[in-house]
């Protein structure tokens, strides 16, 4: 571990993940510190490089799940307690288990210039339009506790927000 450099860079916006790793040099792994959401955009950056085909190959990226929503490392590491998750987690990089994913990849196809083309990548799940914004809402139905707090954020999105939700969504959507 002699001679080792380690860089800590903490993002303090969105977005900031991605344009990271679009300008990072010189890594020999990837440890992200958050959730599903850091996690698709550090990816995205990743290969929205010029040397995406070769580094994605060759740079090993570790979870830490610390975000507010750990899908993925729920799946990775087949635990629902936070605890033991953070732990199998941590062990998995501190011993250097590798695990290839596939990646999902949408191509926003808007008529809208500014969108058109645009890229994104995810690893688990694509979560847009109507389906996001109503789970934006899910704060909105805390009385009805955790288990129907879900299905009455999305029943009520219909009911009562669908005039706030985005259903339309123009897209590509590749699995690789």
């Amino acid at each position: 571990l002699a001679g080792m450099k380690v860089s800590i860079i903490r993002t303090e916006s969105e977005g900031q993940a991605k344009d990271i790793m679009e300008i990072m040099a010189d890594a020999d792994a990837v440890l992200v510190a958050g959730g599903d959401g850091t996690l698709m955009e550090t990816v995205t950056g990743l290969l929205a490089r010029q040397d995406a085909s070769t580094l994605a190959k060759s740079l090993p990226i570790g979870v830490l799940p610390v975000g507010r929503t750990n899908s993925l490392a729920h799946t990775l590491f087949k635990q629902e307690d936070d605890v033991r998750l953070m732990g199998e987690a941590t062990m998995s990089v501190v011993r250097q288990l590798r695990k290839p994913l596939s990646v999902i990849e949408v191509e926003n196809q808007s008529e809208e210039e500014r969108f058109h083309g645009k890229k994104i990548y995810c690893l688990n799940r694509v979560e847009i339009g109507s389906w996001k914004d109503a789970r934006l809402r899910t704060d909105k139905y805390w009385l009805f506790g955790f288990g129907l707090k879900n299905y009455m954020t999305y029943l009520g999105s219909y009911t009562t927000g669908a005039k706030h939700i985005k259903w339309g969504c123009d897209m590509n959507i590749k699995y690789a």
